[in-house]
């Protein structure tokens, strides 16, 4: 039996703000909502790219939703390089080692930096699932958009929190 997968991508949360303006709160609500959504669509394994803002916030969300009421799925996080979060201040660095530790697989795909490591990270997620839940404000530059235009080429669906 095949599990169905789905992915994250979305933008640093300070992008997500002034951009978008949402609140946290709000994203929160409707992230949970399209994994609800997902979940009834059959989806039992979801994963994310362990970025700060968006994709370690949906990973809280999933965890948390794992715990409560979805406690079959799977959350998996792939990070592009070892110890990628030690780069951050330690408010993101906290949540992510948070989500790592609540993770029920975790891959790493690089010993170290490199640039374009990130956008093979995007590819390799998007590339494992059938469906992306974004939260994307339409720009034209950055991961966020690499990974949308990247899901968009393959025909893959993508849910975007922002529309």
């Amino acid at each position: 039996m095949h599990v169905k997968t789905c992915c994250f991508t979305g933008h640093r949360w300070a992008r997500l703000e002034k951009a978008a303006n949402i609140s946290q709160d709000e994203l929160r609500w409707r992230t949970a909502d399209a994994v609800r959504a997902a979940y009834a669509d059959g989806y039992r394994s979801f994963v994310t790219g362990l970025a700060q803002g968006f994709d370690l916030i949906a990973a809280e969300i999933v965890i948390a939703m794992k715990r409560r009421e979805l406690t079959d799925i799977k959350v998996i996080g792939i990070a592009p390089y070892l110890s990628h979060e030690h780069a951050w201040s330690g408010f993101w660095r906290e949540r992510c080692r948070w989500v790592c530790d609540n993770l029920d697989d975790r891959c790493v795909m690089h010993p170290s930096y490199f640039r374009g490591c990130e956008l093979e990270r995007d590819r390799a997620m998007v590339d494992a699932s059938t469906l992306v839940i974004a939260a994307y404000d339409g720009g034209s530059s950055g991961g966020t958009a690499y990974t949308v235009r990247y899901a968009e080429k393959k025909g893959i669906k993508i849910v975007n929190l922002l529309d």
